[in-house]
């Protein structure tokens, strides 16, 4: 059934049992769609749009805030421009992203891309199928990278990086503590300030730098 409401709300328009549009051109669709908001659209079951042209589309999809996105089932966005695409998808903060099934972007800017990925912080980025940021700025790149501590950084996949401004570039590289750095595949740094460039580089103690392949330092 195809219900208008009074002048007040022109064009606006439900389709479906108990649906629900509230605003200029609100469009609700499917049974229990509820959408608030000039140019809201929700379309599924039980899907919400609240906010000046927020969108909703998928069954318990919700798009909170103005030009807020969900689409997918379960999916949600909820802020200014906070986008949730993907089954289950969640996007949390102002242009918070979380695009993929069960990817999450949570704070400003922050970024989830590929199933299962997660963003947690303000402008954290985590990229990848189970790719993990959490901390400000922190950036994960690659399957199964995580990245923990403020502007840290993972590339390349099962990288990790565990401290504040701690970096580690290469497949399963590994950075411990803060400022520590570790680039080649397999590399671990493990120290404030720690170094090691190369494949299998290992450097373990405070301010130590490791640059040859297969090569372990160590102080006591």
């Amino acid at each position: 059934e195809l219900k208008k409401t009074n002048e007040s709300e022109e064009n606006t328009k439900q389709i479906g049992d108990e649906a629900v549009g509230v605003g200029d051109e609100a469009v609700g669709v499917g049974d229990e769609a509820v959408d608030v908001g000039d140019e809201a659209v929700g379309v599924g079951v039980e899907a919400v749009g609240v906010g000046d042209e927020a969108v909703d589309v998928g069954d318990e999809a919700g798009g909170v805030g103005d030009e807020a996105v969900g689409v997918g089932d379960e999916a949600v966005g909820v802020g200014e421009e906070a986008v949730g695409v993907g089954d289950e998808a969640v996007g949390v903060g102002d242009e918070a992203v979380g695009v993929g099934e069960e990817a999450v972007g949570v704070g400003d800017e922050a970024v989830g891309v590929g199933d299962e990925a997660v963003g947690v912080g303000d402008e954290a980025v985590g990229v990848g199928e189970e790719a993990v940021s959490l901390g400000e700025e922190a950036v994960s790149v690659g399957d199964e990278a995580v990245s923990v501590g403020e502007e840290a950084v993972s590339v390349g996949d099962e990288a990790v990086s565990v401290g504040d401004e701690a970096v580690s570039v290469g497949d399963e590289a590994v950075s411990v503590e803060d400022e520590a750095v570790r680039e080649g595949e397999e590399a671990v740094s493990v120290g404030d300030e720690a170094v090691s460039l190369g494949e299998e580089a290992v450097s373990v103690g405070d301010e130590l730098f490791t640059a040859e392949t297969q090569r372990v330092t160590f102080t006591k």
